[in-house]
């Protein structure tokens, strides 16, 4: 085990408080002749909305076929209080405002500066994050922090002395995202199948740990079979003929996913959004839960819910 320790004074609560720092929605668009402007979603107001959704309405934007700009403003209201012995960095130094982004299913990273603070910058300070990455960049997820860390060394006074003055050092976090892109927790995984000799439809589930393992088709997934004799009353070619048998199956499915999972020991967890990884199963039923409001308690209100939600938007 590995113990952390700051031999310099950071950013902590209440110097946060002092600075007023206000974070501004987030933005995410990406080119197609135009800007389009995704869907932002906050499933979990009482995290601090510390997790996005992302979603194209018009399900056109992939992360493999497109790029992804992401936008947002973040105002410090009182910067001067980074400043001098009760703040983190001696007067006469240069601090920056950067952005430090990180895709672990990508294995991708990289570091941004957005603006600069000086002892004498004007208030308020508006920070402006702009990023854009090119298609095939993302996968899964995206980690933004926005940190403050020194850009260049000042000369300390005698009171300032114990704050940290070496380029380059972080001096706290302001803000941290971890954004869901497209995919993680609103695609469900259909593959079609041709098994003559099975019914229409079945769902495997096929994950060892639904904490861990992706929401797709290798861990989860319903399967509908063309080799069946009804498959024409639900398909003709690749248009649902059936929207309201195609529904039902769907409901179906979900159903039999979320009670499977909630047999099992992770339940509990999952429903807290507490070590879920990003794409993960129990992920994708916690965003069911906490952004459609699905009502998880019983096995009438969650056939009810499902139902409901998927007749309106399907």
């Amino acid at each position: 085990m590995s113990i952390s320790i700051s031999f310099y004074p950071e950013i902590n609560d209440k110097l946060f408080e002092k600075l007023g720092v206000q974070n501004g929605e987030y933005h995410f668009s990406y080119m197609k002749n135009r800007d389009v402007y995704l869907n932002t979603q906050y499933p979990d107001e009482n995290r601090m909305r510390d997790i996005v959704f992302i979603e194209d309405p018009g399900s056109e934007w992939d992360v493999d076929q497109h790029n992804l700009k992401i936008e947002k403003e973040v105002q410090i209201n009182n910067p001067r209080f980074l400043f001098g012995s009760n703040g983190v960095a001696p007067r006469s130094a240069e601090l920056g405002v950067g952005v430090i982004w990180s895709c672990k299913a990508a294995g991708v990273r990289g570091a941004e500066e957005i603006q600069v603070i000086r002892s004498d910058s004007p208030a308020p300070l508006n920070c402006n994050v702009q990023l854009n990455f090119p298609k095939s960049t993302l996968k899964s997820e995206i980690v933004l922090e926005t940190v403050v860390y020194i850009k260049k060394s000042g000369i300390p006074e005698e009171d300032e002395k114990m704050l940290g003055n070496e380029s380059g050092l972080l001096l706290g976090t302001i803000n941290h995202t971890e954004i869901i892109l497209e995919g993680s927790g609103s695609e469900f995984p259909v593959v079609e199948v041709y098994e003559p000799s099975m019914p229409l439809w079945w769902v495997e589930c096929l994950w060892t740990d639904p904490q861990e393992d992706p929401f797709d088709e290798e861990h989860v997934k319903l399967c509908i079979n063309r080799g069946h004799k009804n498959y024409k009353r639900l398909y003709e070619g690749n248009v649902i003929k059936d929207p309201d048998l195609f529904i039902e199956i769907m409901a179906s499915a979900l159903e039999i996913i979320i009670r499977k999972v909630k047999e099992s020991d992770y339940w509990f967890d999952i429903i807290a959004n507490y070590n879920n990884l990003p794409g993960s199963i129990g992920e994708a039923l916690y965003y069911f839960k906490s952004t459609f409001n699905w009502d998880f308690s019983s096995p009438e209100n969650l056939s009810l819910h499902i139902r409901q939600y998927l007749e309106n938007n399907l």
